[in-house]
């Protein structure tokens, strides 16, 4: 109930106030008349095999795909530490905190030389998120290649350059994509062949780069990125920095803060981009542009190429026979021992690229959809607790993908497998076929207009019968509804990244109580742990000024205090209403407990969660926080989950702050309940 209210008040803010109001009310009636409880997709049997793989430390869970895989943990940890070096160098410690206030430090004095808004931002989001936390390595396997190759991923998220990436690569953008060899998806691909006739001595061949992130060269990519942006007359559209701020930040991103830990050590890598950085990708394709150029210099060899298309490291190219392999001496010569290209040749015709099957008919190239070796057909079971939107979605998906790929005497053939496919899982024959026969309709242009989309979007957890409802609302007030995904098994199982210790994971609304029974709810971007450990700063520096008020010898750290201590006790009064009634009730802080209450990483969301808290309990916050709807009142008055326990079980006290946290748990997750 809780996340269904947050998300109708987040998705409702700037609507009109009268629909809005018409709106809630609405759903609010309907989930006050309707029990609903998420049905579990899984049996019980399953969840205790589940908690089983979870608890067993001798294994390694991660995906492969669309697959979930199980690996041996000892093996897994030697091949992954086999990566090192000469790509991987071991560092004495965690460099996050330093590398924070270095990064801040850079950015401050590019907002005072641009007065880019932005990076401000940016910069003040390091400043008082203390929560940063170190990248991490993990590693997925390939098993399609020979020798099942891992390829390394650094999860950025939650780290310094996070945010500042996502900025960064915002503004490189718009500079890549520009050529006439670059592909933005297999449709794309097969529009600019599909009027290519072949040659008897044209050859179908493919190139690809191994580990193309890891082995980019980056100052040579950064002095090109440098160039582009001097060029670039609307760059200033897009940010104030200057082309030498944009290149500082993006070297500093990808050569300082290009460092990660991995079974509790740490290392920094030694060259190329991480894979799993926001900014990466972007980088890489500049320098895959710049490739390209070099490759195709007037003043260089000439290939009797015909075609020559690029999907980020996949290259297809129609070539003369016998230019093949010098064209991939002269592509393997461009970057000395930094990129490698392989080659692949048609085989019988046949050559796969990207998700497509490439196929020789007389002078023409046609295709049908290609699907790899380790290709599992994993797709939900149509008894399964998912939206019908959803399940229909899956069949209109596959046969678009079928009609868009696939030349027309292919096409029956894989209308069939997606057939086949979707009765195995249980799928009604009549639905699937009625659902591909309207599909080819509508592709055709056979079919009315579509109803245009609402302005309003609301997106909740779905509960069967439920979500029907408010589905039915939308069509009779005007929005559009759609339904979150649930755990899958990936989710669930998933064990190759380490786990943030609870009481460190970013984003929750928590209560503190007081052994006297009263209660605080708050709500912190920060860690439950750096919140309460502020409240609790807070009360020291009022009893250090009190202490000074009353003429008694007080030993701080830092310079001597300058301020008179009664102001000094009033900010840290006004700072935090914990302080103020610890004080006025005349207690400790080793009266003080707190507890998460809920777990919510959007800002908004959070204010709305706090607020249906306050307003639901007798508490000592100075204000009821975020301004909540009254239409939810009838729904939320006697709702027994937003009434918090103060005598409920505390996981975290003063003393479990002072004796220090790790902020990395390398235990495994909790079982289900």
């Amino acid at each position: 109930m809780i996340d269904i209210v947050s998300r109708v008040e987040l998705a409702l803010l700037k609507a009109d106030k009268t629909k809005a109001n018409q709106i809630k009310c609405a759903i609010s009636n309907v989930l006050s008349s309707h029990r609903y409880q998420q049905t579990k997709n899984l049996t019980a049997l399953e969840y205790k095999i589940i908690n089983e793989l979870k608890k067993d430390n001798t294994i390694i869970i991660t995906r492969a795909g669309n697959a979930v895989v199980i690996l041996d943990r000892h093996a897994y940890i030697k091949k992954t530490e086999d990566l090192s070096p000469p790509a991987y160098t071991s560092i004495p410690g965690d460099p996050t905190d330093s590398f924070r206030k270095a990064v801040r430090q850079l950015m401050e004095s590019f907002v005072e030389e641009s007065g880019d808004v932005q990076t401000a931002r940016i910069s003040k989001r390091l400043k008082y998120t203390a929560n940063s936390t170190s990248p991490e390595l993990y590693c997925l396997p390939k098993f399609q290649k020979p020798g099942i190759p891992f390829r390394p991923i650094v999860s950025i998220t939650n780290s310094p350059t996070s945010h500042l990436g996502r900025y960064i690569a915002k503004i490189i953008k718009p500079l890549t994509g520009q050529r006439s060899s670059h592909t933005l998806s297999s449709e794309g691909f097969l529009a600019d062949i599909k009027d290519i006739t072949l040659a008897q001595d044209d050859i179908l061949v493919s190139y690809d780069v191994q580990d193309l992130f890891t082995s980019i060269p980056i100052q040579y990519t950064c002095h090109a990125l440098l160039q582009m942006l001097s060029n670039d007359v609307t760059l200033k559209d897009r940010t104030h920095l200057s082309p030498y701020h944009v290149t500082q930040l993006a070297k500093f991103c990808m050569i300082n803060g290009n460092y990660f830990h991995f079974q509790g050590k740490f290392f920094s890598q030694n060259h190329g981009a991480p894979m799993g950085s926001v900014l990466s990708p972007v980088l890489t394709e500049l320098f895959m542009e710049n490739l390209e150029e070099k490759a195709f210099s007037p003043t260089g060899p000439l290939f009797a190429i015909k075609v020559f298309k690029r999907y980020v490291d996949d290259i297809f190219a129609i070539i003369q026979k016998g230019s093949e392999l010098p064209f991939l001496n002269h592509l393997n010569s461009l970057f000395p021992k930094k990129s490698c290209f392989t080659i692949e040749v048609e085989r019988n015709g046949r050559l796969p690229f990207l998700d497509i099957l490439l196929l020789r008919k007389q002078s023409k190239v046609v295709s049908q959809v290609f699907r790899k070796l380790t290709n599992t057909n994993t797709l939900i079971h149509f008894q399964l607790h998912h939206p019908e939107k959803v399940k229909i979605g899956l069949i209109t998906g596959m046969v678009d993908r079928a009609h868009r790929l696939c030349n027309p005497q292919f096409l029956p053939t894989e209308l069939g497998h997606i057939k086949r496919t979707f009765l195995y899982k249980g799928f009604p024959s009549k639905l699937v076929n009625s659902c591909i026969t309207q599909r080819l309709r509508h592709l055709h242009g056979d079919t009315a207009a579509r109803e245009p989309t609402q302005d309003i979007r609301i997106t909740v957890p779905y509960y069967q019968g439920l979500s029907e409802k408010i589905q039915t609302i939308s069509r009779d007030l005007g929005f559009t509804v759609s339904f979150s995904r649930s755990a899958n098994l990936g989710s669930m199982l998933r064990s190759d990244k380490v786990k943030l210790h609870l009481d460190q994971r970013p984003g929750a609304v928590y209560q503190i109580t007081c052994t006297c029974g009263a209660l605080y709810i708050g709500e912190t971007g920060n860690s439950v742990s750096h919140r309460f450990a502020e409240h609790l700063r807070s009360l020291t520096r009022y009893r250090n000024a009190e202490a000074r008020h009353m003429g008694l010898d007080v030993r701080t750290r830092g310079r001597p205090r300058t301020l008179e201590p009664a102001s000094v006790m009033q900010k840290a009064l006004d700072s935090s209403a914990v302080a103020e009634h610890t004080v006025a009730c005349q207690k400790t802080a080793t009266d003080l407990c707190v507890s998460v209450r809920h777990r919510e990483l959007h800002y908004k969301r959070r204010e709305i969660i706090e607020a249906l808290y306050i307003r639901n309990n007798r508490t000592i916050n100075k204000d009821a926080g975020h301004a909540v709807s009254e239409a939810w009142l009838p729904l939320t008055a006697g709702h027994m989950c937003l009434h918090a326990n103060p005598t409920e079980t505390h996981h975290l006290t003063a003393a479990s702050i002072a004796d220090g946290l790790s902020p990395y748990d390398y235990t495994r997750e909790p079982s289900f309940p």
